[in-house]
Formats: structure tokens, sequence, C-alpha cells
């Protein structure tokens, strides 16, 4: 997803609302399609992301004091 300025007028995907000439609006590059920053599907797959990652970093700390406590006998 990257966020455009429209340079012609077009129509949200999710909503069907018409947006404007200048209007910010999200692009899905894969689908070519644009959708409005107040769109629920937007918000969803953002907030997506974001718990992906806050996951993702929990995960790799378990792992990393995992290996810290139980491989530094075998430094020695």
């Amino acid at each position: 997803m990257k966020i455009i300025s429209l340079k012609y007028p077009g129509k949200c995907a999710e909503t069907g609302k018409r947006l404007s000439r200048g209007t910010i609006v999200y692009f899905d590059v894969s689908t070519k399609k644009i959708y409005s920053i107040n769109a629920k599907k937007i918000k969803e797959y953002f907030d997506y992301i974001n718990t992906q990652g806050y996951i993702e970093a929990q995960e790799n700390a378990y792992f990393d004091k995992f290996i810290s406590l139980n491989y530094s006998n075998f430094d020695k």
C-alpha cells in the first residue's frame, strides 16, 4: 500500500464514495485499487500489520532469552 494524492477523480473500492482530485488516499499496488483514508478495510489492515510486528518482537525476545539462559554454559 502506498499513500498518494489523486491526479484524477476516482472512487473508493470499498465504500464506493467519490473522491475528488488532490484527495490523499491509499493505493494498493497489487490490485491497482484506491481506498479512502477512512475505509474500514484499511484500518483493519494496518491494525493487523502493527499486531503482527508486536508478536514477532515478543517471540524474538523470548527466543533470545531462551538461548542466553540455556546455551551460555557451552561457551566455557
